[in-house]
């Protein structure tokens, strides 16, 4: 009787196991969101054709490729980013985002793919002299809303005795310094000098004081916790060991 019973429970699990549904298989992710605000040349911006274009661009590109995904590209205002993310707008975003404790709170960062250099530099009219933050006295300071240069002037207005205004676009603040309605654009060197080169009537400085933070270097940013941030530091990393990375800095930053 006992090995009927035996027999019996055995058949029973056989045919549980039989009739248990399968296992779904995962779907492939063939591709990414990347949010992307293009007016931060030479890191990304669009051109003539309406092409996303920069050093930015072909980087995640590149990176998208290594990963075995295509990169579908939604554009987003700088200071919409985080919030983009956080809500599940996008899978990663690429904007010479400049990585600092603050930022930390809300997304994760991949490796740094660019280190840090010159982060407060003013771009102004030559024609008025100014060489130093002193001379920003009572005038009116642009700054893109939601960056780190945002942050810093409005933490040095009191001191220097300007007033700052924050805009969604570069674009719009270099053309009222050209027009008078602006003083100053405090940007990094890098595009500071792209605005330069690009209007002739414009000039730049370093800001300098002891209280400004220093540059963290630029990654991607990626929502808390995502399954991407190690697939991104690898295919980084694979960048950096053959060249790529250093060849895109060259084409863009004539390194």
């Amino acid at each position: 009787m006992k090995k009927l019973s035996i027999i019996f429970v055995l058949l029973t699990l056989v045919l549980t196991a039989c009739s248990a549904p399968a296992e779904e298989p995962k779907e492939e992710i063939t591709q990414i969101t990347v949010l992307t605000s293009p007016d931060y040349p030479p890191y990304e911006s669009i051109d003539a054709t309406g092409k996303y274009v920069g050093f930015d661009i072909e980087l995640m590109e590149a990176i998208a490729e290594i990963m075995g995904v295509e990169v579908v590209w939604k554009e987003q205002s700088f200071d919409g980013i985080i919030a983009g993310l956080q809500a599940g707008q996008g899978d990663m975003a690429i904007s010479g985002m400049n990585v600092n404790e603050e930022r930390k709170l809300s997304v994760d960062f991949s490796d740094i793919y660019k280190a840090g250099e010159a982060l407060y530099t003013a771009v102004v009219l030559t024609e008025k002299g100014y060489t130093t933050i002193a001379d920003l006295s009572g005038l009116k300071i642009g700054v893109q809303t939601g960056t780190v240069q945002e942050s810093a002037m409005n933490a040095l207005k009191d001191k220097y005795g300007f007033t700052v205004d924050s805009r969604a676009s570069f674009l719009t603040i270099i053309e009222d310094i050209k027009l008078g309605r602006l003083d100053a654009l405090v940007i990094d060197f890098e595009n500071a000098t792209q605005y330069s080169i690009a209007n002739p009537e414009l000039g730049t400085f370093k800001i300098e004081d002891a209280d400004l933070d220093q540059d963290g270097g630029t990654a991607i940013a990626l929502p808390k916790g995502s399954e991407w941030t190690e697939k991104v530091n690898a295919a980084l990393a694979q960048l950096k060991e053959d060249g790529t990375l250093a060849e895109l800095d060259a084409k863009w930053f004539n390194e």
